[in-house]
């Protein structure tokens, strides 16, 4: 009796590995996938591939591809001159609200892995040139955030000094032009 619970036992623990490990394998193929199509330039396919792995499993890297995806997605957005502003505007907002809330759930399930913060910084950064209200200290907060958890990467530290330098560029055209013309101080 013993040997045939064991064995039950035994059989339905290597079942649940099987289906645990299966889920995550076809979650990260479509991850793959993603990250493919992303590299090059479909952002809406990685998006496509994103939601795909999380109908299977959410996991960091399908958190991750739904958050650079998008944020591919709305550089297109910007870039593209043959959507009116209105279509343009309500496409930039739904696509912006679904890549800041995969990279927040990125944070949250990885706390410790800088590269959610980075891709989140990297969009807060983005939205600073257009002049977002708030999205320049988020980004400086987010990039903060992100060389806590990794302080020797370069990119971070350089993105975040090249968005500190142009905020102060654009503050001192700023405060020294007039009706677009550049004043001499006296």
């Amino acid at each position: 009796l013993f040997r045939g619970v064991a064995l039950l036992v035994l059989v339905a623990l290597t079942l649940f590995t099987a289906v645990v490990v299966g889920r995550r394998t076809v979650s990260e193929i479509f991850v793959n996938r993603g990250v493919l199509e992303l590299q090059a330039g479909n952002a809406d396919t990685a998006f496509a591939n994103a939601a795909n792995a999380a109908r299977i499993e959410t996991t960091g890297n399908v958190l991750r591809l739904a958050t650079n995806a998008g944020a591919q997605k709305l550089a297109e957005i910007v870039q593209d001159t043959t959507l009116s502003q209105e279509v343009a505007r309500a496409n930039f907002e739904s696509v912006l609200g679904q890549t800041i809330t995969a990279g927040n759930q990125a944070v949250a399930l990885n706390p410790g892995d800088y590269r959610p913060h980075f891709v989140l910084a990297s969009i807060y950064d983005s939205l600073a040139t257009l002049n977002v209200q708030g999205a320049y200290e988020s980004a400086i907060a987010t990039y903060a955030e992100a060389t806590k958890r990794n302080p020797n990467n370069p990119a971070i530290r350089l993105n975040s000094l090249l968005l500190i330098s142009s905020f102060y560029a654009l503050f001192f055209l700023n405060q020294h032009t007039r009706n677009g013309v550049l004043m001499d101080e006296q």
